[in-house]
């Protein structure tokens, strides 16, 4: 196998650090060169892969990975966020994907894993609805088997493959954090290059997510998603028209509860459903609630970029 360089992004939680490189086990470590970027200071080794740790306190992750790009030799970079876990069977479908001379980025879905706490753990599972996240939720559900063309959508830099032929000193944006990075990756879409999506390529996530990183990611995801919409993407304003509904509050009160008790009554049922997935059901008025807050931050983000885009253009 071909030398495979692997970026975890940390903040010093160790602990989700060694779950990260314990699940690197499968593959043989003198085929690895492991960098650890990292905004704080820690002291720790692992047992088995040794690695280069980068620290910069004041440095956007998305600015990490950009200056890290001439000290990777890797054929292909495989992108992880501390905490990210990949499966037992990974590799059973790794070699085929890298036979593949089409394949040029690519990656799996990130499934909820059970060590989170609960309430990441319940955002986690709120994602995998087609109405909460869009055509975002394939990417927190492993549905199908056979590996197919993809996007932004179904791709995540918590785990993501990339060619380091592609890759350059600007392919991320360096004001970027933890928060979803998704320009490198339309920009490839738009150049026509091999990106794919493998159903079967699972990692587990035991990314632990404040409110406020969360608001963060949902408004940048969908900010960033408007700029490329194209006739026959309208799908991508439901969640702002689903925003801007709230004002009916100021118009008709009887007429906003009706449709707010409707809407609720459909997301209860999902989440139900979702929750008895997981085998936990008392996660389901968790999951309900993130169901409604990520549709507010996605229409936030949807509707900022459409003004601002009016306001440009005058």
């Amino acid at each position: 196998m071909s030398l495979i360089s692997v970026v975890i992004a940390s903040q010093g939680h160790l602990e989700k650090l060694k779950r990260t490189f314990d699940s690197l086990g499968f593959l043989n470590s003198s085929d690895l060169e492991v960098f650890v970027l990292s905004n704080c200071e820690f002291d720790w080794n692992h047992e088995k892969v040794d690695f280069k740790k980068i620290i910069g306190e004041k440095v956007s992750f998305g600015h990490f990975r950009n200056i890290l790009f001439p000290q990777i030799n890797g054929e292909w970079v495989l992108f992880l966020t501390e905490g990210v876990s990949l499966h037992h069977r990974y590799m059973d479908y790794l070699s085929d994907i890298f036979s593949n001379p089409k394949v040029e980025c690519f990656g799996g879905p990130l499934l909820a894993s059970k060590n989170q706490k609960i309430l990441s753990y319940s955002l986690h599972i709120a994602c995998s609805s087609p109405l909460c996240t869009g055509t975002s939720f394939a990417r927190h559900r492993g549905l199908g088997n056979k590996m197919v063309s993809a996007g932004d959508e179904k791709l995540s830099i918590d785990h993501l493959w990339v060619k380091k032929s592609l890759l350059s000193d600007h392919f991320f944006n360096d004001q970027s954090d933890l928060s979803e990075e998704i320009v490198g990756i339309q920009n490839l879409v738009r150049d026509g290059h091999g990106v794919f999506f493998h159903p079967k390529l699972i990692a587990w996530s035991n990314i632990e997510s404040s409110l406020k990183e969360f608001f963060h990611r949902g408004y940048l995801r969908s900010s960033i998603s408007r700029m490329k919409i194209t006739s026959g993407s309208e799908v991508y304003w439901v969640p702002s028209i689903f925003l801007l509904f709230h004002l009916t509050f100021f118009l008709d009160k009887n007429f906003f509860f009706q449709v707010l008790f409707l809407y609720l009554s459909i997301i209860g049922f999902i989440s139900f459903g979702l929750a008895v997935k997981s085998k936990n059901i008392l996660i389901a008025p968790l999951v309900m609630f993130y169901h409604y807050l990520i549709v507010i931050f996605y229409g936030s983000g949807f509707l900022k970029e459409k003004i601002l885009s009016k306001f440009n253009k005058d």
